[in-house]
């Protein structure tokens, strides 16, 4: 492979779409060593100005997010249109969270909730189609946002944990993982029990690494912008991913494919996404294995992908009766 043919292809995943809200600077996302203590400043209901890449979900109720700064370790509390209504500590979020509540008398959570995890360096809006599917399926749908930029799979994997953890009432929990989604939820399930888990899906996820993240480990631009989790993304003995253990539930896997020998990328080996190879999504344990034709990012604008990842939710299989068999993929 030529340098150039290298360079165009580093440049295309560094200027992919999940960059473009990567550093939003209103004030609120300054390191705390450039921003004024919080406690002296008024908690004033104001519109976020993005800076998504600076916060990570820790509770949620009825579309109601309390975040953490990944940076300066303050809270904020956010509605379901981005607009801030309280920032400080974890306790002035939670108390103004429960003025609201009784204000809006907001009813317990109950039922099925649905976890949705974005990909490196997306957002809640980028899984907002799948989110409609699920609510309009009937199910309590949180699409969660975490630093994936600028925080490990540990500190992010400990972020699902608060928000699976705060979803009190809700009998059932299902986590459905884009890409480095996946990865953040098998290791939060290393580390953590999770007594209400029901099923687990995985899309496009690099479950042995990803050939790309070690392929460009050590370029400047990848550290600067993948930031730690894309350099955990890297194969073995590289990468932290190919480590984690596979989840101990009923769990199955939907991967993008072009249906060759060899894929859309050519510094991908065999058959791949674009981003991530067919092979290194299998993950041994899988109660059913599903390609689609597709590159990596429309796996998660796909209406097939939603109804294949409702229906191992609720019946363990991607296929329809009568439309194929399940394909385990064996321990």
């Amino acid at each position: 492979m030529g340098k150039w043919k290298r360079s165009f292809f580093l440049g295309m995943i560094l200027s992919w779409p999940w960059m473009s809200r990567a550093d939003d600077t209103d004030q609120e996302n300054t390191p705390p060593s450039n921003r004024p203590n919080t406690s002296q400043k008024p908690n004033l209901k104001t519109q976020t100005l993005g800076g998504v890449q600076f916060w990570g979900d820790v509770k949620f109720f009825h579309g109601w997010h309390i975040q953490q700064n990944v940076f300066s370790k303050h809270y904020r509390l956010l509605d379901a249109d981005d607009v801030r209504h309280a920032w400080g500590t974890r306790e002035e979020c939670e108390v103004k969270l429960q003025e609201i509540r009784a204000k809006q008398k907001l009813p317990p959570m109950s039922g099925t909730a649905v976890i949705l995890l974005h990909g490196l360096g997306r957002s809640d809006k980028s899984v907002s189609r799948m989110q409609q599917h699920f609510e309009q399926a009937g199910y309590l749908t949180i699409a969660m946002n975490y630093p994936s930029l600028r925080a490990n799979l540990e500190q992010n994997g400990d972020y699902l944990h608060q928000v699976m953890d705060s979803l009190e009432g809700v009998e059932k929990i299902h986590l459905v993982g884009f890409s480095l989604g996946g990865i953040v939820v098998r290791q939060c399930l290393s580390e953590y029990d999770a007594p209400k888990l029901g099923r687990v899906v995985f899309i496009g996820s690099p479950h042995n690494g990803a050939e790309l993240a070690t392929r460009f480990k050590d370029w400047w631009a990848f550290k600067a912008i993948a930031g730690p989790s894309g350099q955990e993304l890297a194969t073995a003995p590289f990468g932290v991913a190919p480590s984690l253990p596979a989840p101990s539930c009923e769990f199955g896997i939907i991967a993008g494919c072009r249906g060759l020998d060899e894929g859309y990328n050519p510094l991908i080996p065999g058959d791949d996404d674009g981003l991530v190879s067919l092979e290194t999504t299998r993950l041994p344990g899988a109660r059913d294995f599903m390609t689609v034709y597709t590159m990596h990012t429309m796996l998660i604008l796909t209406p097939a992908v939603y109804d294949a990842a409702e229906r191992f939710l609720e019946e363990g299989q991607f296929r329809k009766p009568g439309a194929g068999d399940r394909q385990p993929i064996p321990k």
